[in-house]
This record gives C-alpha cells, structure tokens and sequence, in this order.
C-alpha cells in the first residue's frame, strides 16, 4: 500500500530538496509519537541519513552487522520498484510514454487517482510486495473506514509563465 504521495516537483529539484519539502519525515515522525517501538523507511544513498531515514552504510572499514544490513535492506528497496511496476501494470496509461500530457492534462490528479485505486486492489487482491514480507494488506472496509486523510496541495511548483497550464 501506498503511504505517501507528494508532488508535483520540478525536475530541477534533487531528491533531498523534495523530501524536506513534503516534510515526509516529520509525517514519520507523527504517525510514531506515542509508540515504544521505531520504525525508519530505508532510502537510496542520495538521502542524509535521519532518525526516521536510513541509507547505505559507506566506507570500507564497514562491521558484520553493517554488511549484514546492507545486503538485507537492498533486497527490500526492491519492493518500492514493484509498487510502481504494479501501479504500471494495472493503469498503462501512466506508464505509456505518450500516454500523459505535461500541461495538457491534470497528471498529478490522474496518477493520485491510480495511486488510491491501487491501493483499493491491493486490499481486494493483494500484491507482490505483501507476499514478499508475509502480511496481509488490510480490507478494504478497514482501509476506507479511516476516513478520508489530509492532502497537502504544493504551493509552488514551478511553471513556465509562457505555456498555459491546465
């Protein structure tokens, strides 16, 4: 299931600029305020390492322990890759290469549809990534049941004046 979205975001924007801009962390950080146990999310090595986001361990004196991580979280991080070969799979359109139209359809209301429709099928279906880690993704009733969650609208995304922007 797919637990957060953020964008639009301009392609002149590193990954560490849009992380700190959708303030994914501090939503991290929130949903574990009150709980004994931490959980981090485990990201690509362009990230600074946080409480709630770990990266690759560098450097070559690297202990048992950290060689062990390395290679056990690495076959996690595939996971991400088969959310999104899923979500191509079941909507081509996002996937197609002429499928979408940069400032001739509203793409990031399309693609946050697919995202939520997915996440719809994964509860009536499953999906690679719940088998992979033995869990049973919630029902659909369990997962609309929470109600509606806030959306953050960017501000800011950057457009060029001179092309109209639908």
């Amino acid at each position: 299931m797919m637990f957060h979205a953020w964008g639009p975001v301009s392609c002149r924007h590193n990954d560490n600029w849009t992380l700190g801009a959708s303030e994914y962390l501090l939503k991290v950080a929130e949903l574990q305020h009150d709980s004994n146990m931490k959980y981090c999310d485990y990201g690509d090595s362009a990230y600074w390492p946080d409480q709630f986001l770990r990266s690759k361990h560098r450097g070559e004196l690297l202990t048992e322990r950290e060689k062990l991580e390395i290679d056990r979280m690495s076959k996690c991080r595939q996971s991400i890759e088969w959310d999104y070969g899923h979500i191509g799979e079941l909507w081509k359109k996002v996937t197609y290469k002429k499928g979408l139209k940069l400032r001739k359809q509203p793409i990031c209301w399309i693609v946050s549809v697919c995202f939520i429709l997915t996440n719809a099928h994964v509860c009536l279906n499953g999906c690679q990534t719940a088998e992979y880690f033995n869990c049973v993704p919630p029902t659909l009733e369990e997962w609309t049941s929470a109600g509606p969650r806030r959306a953050t609208v960017v501000e800011y995304f950057e457009i060029d004046e001179d092309i109209p922007f639908l």
